[in-house]
């Protein structure tokens, strides 16, 4: 089974590029080391500054290792302006 990790929300428009700086310097490297992970996605509406983070996984998610290591991601994130959603994580039953 694969899963998807989705988290989505909005960025003051000057640290659009820093938001995407922090990830791939700080948090996909750590994150990438946990067992199942497969991808990480960023994308960003660049006229409206809201963005969408997808994360893929081969198993479900080990919940307490990636809040260990995205708490002071986020608590960094939220240092530069972004108003953060849930993390949302569903099932994916079909692909193509």
């Amino acid at each position: 089974h694969m899963f998807v990790r989705i988290l989505t929300g909005h960025l003051k428009p000057y640290n659009a590029d820093l938001f995407g700086q922090v990830l791939t310097k700080d948090y996909v490297p750590r994150i990438s080391q946990l067992p199942g992970f497969q991808h990480f996605y960023f994308g960003i509406e660049r006229s409206t500054s809201e963005f969408v983070a997808v994360m893929l996984w081969d198993r479900v998610p080990p919940d307490d290792q990636i809040m260990e290591i995205g708490e002071p991601f986020l608590f960094q994130l939220r240092a530069l302006g972004a108003e953060l959603q849930p993390w949302h994580e569903y099932e994916i039953v079909t692909s193509g």
